[in-house]
Protein backbone atom coordinates (compact mmCIF):
# COMPACT_ATOMS: atom_id res chain seq x y z
CA UNK A 1 0.00 0.00 0.00
CA UNK A 2 1.27 3.37 -1.05
CA UNK A 3 1.74 5.97 1.39
CA UNK A 4 0.03 9.30 0.92
CA UNK A 5 1.84 12.27 0.36
CA UNK A 6 0.92 15.86 0.15
CA UNK A 7 1.93 18.64 -1.78
CA UNK A 8 1.44 22.43 -1.06
CA UNK A 9 1.74 25.05 -3.58
CA UNK A 10 1.50 29.10 -3.27
CA UNK A 11 2.40 32.05 -4.69
CA UNK A 12 3.69 34.83 -3.00
CA UNK A 13 4.67 38.31 -4.54
CA UNK A 14 4.69 36.70 -7.85
CA UNK A 15 7.21 34.17 -6.51
CA UNK A 16 5.57 30.10 -6.58
CA UNK A 17 6.81 27.96 -3.66
CA UNK A 18 6.05 24.58 -2.88
CA UNK A 19 6.62 21.93 0.12
CA UNK A 20 6.26 18.37 0.00
CA UNK A 21 4.81 17.10 3.74
CA UNK A 22 4.14 13.23 4.72
CA UNK A 23 1.55 14.47 7.54
CA UNK A 24 -1.78 15.14 6.20
CA UNK A 25 -2.31 17.51 9.39
CA UNK A 26 0.58 19.94 8.86
CA UNK A 27 -0.33 19.73 5.11
CA UNK A 28 -3.75 21.17 5.81
CA UNK A 29 -2.07 23.76 7.99
CA UNK A 30 0.27 24.99 5.90
CA UNK A 31 -2.57 25.19 2.93
CA UNK A 32 -4.97 26.88 5.67
CA UNK A 33 -2.14 29.40 6.36
CA UNK A 34 -0.91 30.22 2.84
CA UNK A 35 -4.25 29.86 1.15
CA UNK A 36 -2.78 26.85 -1.09
CA UNK A 37 -3.51 24.13 -3.24
CA UNK A 38 -2.74 20.78 -1.49
CA UNK A 39 -2.27 17.76 -4.33
CA UNK A 40 -2.78 14.30 -2.06
CA UNK A 41 -0.72 11.54 -4.37
CA UNK A 42 -0.88 7.71 -3.00
CA UNK A 43 2.19 6.17 -5.00
CA UNK A 44 1.90 7.97 -8.39
CA UNK A 45 -1.82 8.52 -8.21
CA UNK A 46 -3.47 12.12 -7.46
CA UNK A 47 -5.87 11.12 -5.27
CA UNK A 48 -7.13 14.84 -4.53
CA UNK A 49 -6.24 18.37 -5.35
CA UNK A 50 -8.14 20.85 -2.68
CA UNK A 51 -8.05 25.04 -3.61
CA UNK A 52 -7.70 26.43 0.22
CA UNK A 53 -8.34 29.70 -1.23
CA UNK A 54 -11.85 29.13 -2.41
CA UNK A 55 -13.77 27.47 0.81
CA UNK A 56 -17.07 26.36 0.89
CA UNK A 57 -19.75 28.00 3.90
CA UNK A 58 -18.13 25.49 5.80
CA UNK A 59 -14.51 26.76 5.37
CA UNK A 60 -13.77 23.50 3.57
CA UNK A 61 -11.64 23.86 0.63
CA UNK A 62 -13.53 23.27 -2.50
CA UNK A 63 -11.94 21.06 -5.43
CA UNK A 64 -9.26 22.67 -7.49
CA UNK A 65 -9.90 23.70 -11.08
CA UNK A 66 -7.78 21.20 -12.69
CA UNK A 67 -6.20 21.36 -16.00
CA UNK A 68 -4.31 18.81 -18.18
CA UNK A 69 -0.23 19.91 -18.47
CA UNK A 70 1.84 19.87 -21.66
CA UNK A 71 4.77 17.09 -20.03
CA UNK A 72 3.51 15.79 -16.82
CA UNK A 73 4.94 13.00 -17.49
CA UNK A 74 8.03 14.11 -14.73
CA UNK A 75 5.83 14.47 -11.93
CA UNK A 76 5.17 10.47 -13.00
CA UNK A 77 8.45 9.20 -12.98
CA UNK A 78 9.67 11.16 -9.66
CA UNK A 79 6.33 9.72 -7.76
CA UNK A 80 7.22 6.18 -9.56
CA UNK A 81 10.85 6.35 -8.11
CA UNK A 82 10.17 6.98 -5.23
CA UNK A 83 7.52 5.04 -4.49
CA UNK A 84 10.13 2.32 -5.78
CA UNK A 85 13.04 3.45 -3.31
CA UNK A 86 10.59 3.35 -0.23
CA UNK A 87 9.93 -0.49 -1.23
CA UNK A 88 13.86 -0.66 -1.65
CA UNK A 89 14.13 0.42 2.08
CA UNK A 90 10.90 -1.22 3.46
CA UNK A 91 12.37 -4.81 2.46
Amino acid sequence: MATSRYLVLWWTSGTPYAALFESELAAEAASRARNAVMVTFAGAAVEEVVDWYRRDDDGRPMPAEWRELADSSRIVEFLRSTEEREAVEAA
